[in-house]
């Protein structure tokens, strides 16, 4: 049997925090991403003159998400990462949700 010496348990210690530092550091450019999907999207609608209110809703909740996430970064990294995906689903549910069925649908059917 091979013995694990402790020199070599520190250093997968400490491979395992600057893994945990990467990703840490890495979540505020996912959150710019989450930010730019919503006001794209309120642009879009603003453009193509829908519903503002959804686009607004998209908004705030996306903003919502993303300051949480973003304060909750450093001291619980795992309840920062599940506010930016319930963010998002919730963000791509009222995009789903502001296209008719039938509007979708009928631009399927044109691209075919």
């Amino acid at each position: 049997m091979d013995a694990v010496l402790p020199d070599e348990m520190g250093y997968e210690q400490e491979v395992i925090a600057e893994l945990h530092d990467l990703r840490r550091d890495q979540l505020p450019s996912v959150l710019a991403v989450l930010l730019a999907i919503g006001w794209f999207w309120f642009f879009y609608i603003g453009i193509r003159r829908l519903d503002l209110a959804t686009g607004f809703i998209i908004i705030v909740l996306g903003t919502s998400a993303t300051y949480g996430a973003y304060l909750l970064r450093e001291r619980r990294f795992q309840l920062a990462c599940w506010s930016a995906l319930l963010g998002l689903t919730g963000m791509l549910q009222l995009v789903a949700i502001s296209h008719s069925v039938h509007e979708v649908a009928v631009r399927y059917r044109d691209y075919r």
